[in-house]
């Protein structure tokens, strides 16, 4: 379970102090998506350095990181939902016409 000390000490560890709003963003990114603070901040680092130039995490920031990143993930769940749930059945064009199958 995250919390505001766990996340704290993942961005102290990369030399980067966060203000408590962005604390708190942070924790309820980790609870709705599901990720622990390692993988939340290692999430941020790659977004900020590709998108941001590397800057720090800001609450606006981190709503873009989450509109861009963690969207995908409930889009990509909810499709592999729906593509599951499909059955299929084996094409007809497999099959011998019936005078070959019983030429008696």
């Amino acid at each position: 379970m995250a919390t505001e000390e766990l996340v704290k000490e993942q961005f102290e560890f990369l030399g980067i102090d966060i203000d408590s709003i962005v604390l708190a963003k942070c924790v309820k990114l980790c609870e709705e998506y599901n990720i622990d603070p390692e993988t939340l901040v290692e999430q941020w680092m790659a977004y900020s350095v590709s998108n941001l130039n590397g800057a720090p995490p800001t609450e606006e920031h981190l709503n873009a990181l989450e509109r861009k990143e963690f969207s995908k993930r409930g889009a990509d769940h909810v499709s592999f939902e729906k593509t599951k749930k499909i059955e299929h059945s084996p094409p007809n064009y497999y099959k011998a016409p019936i005078d070959i199958q019983y030429p008696f």
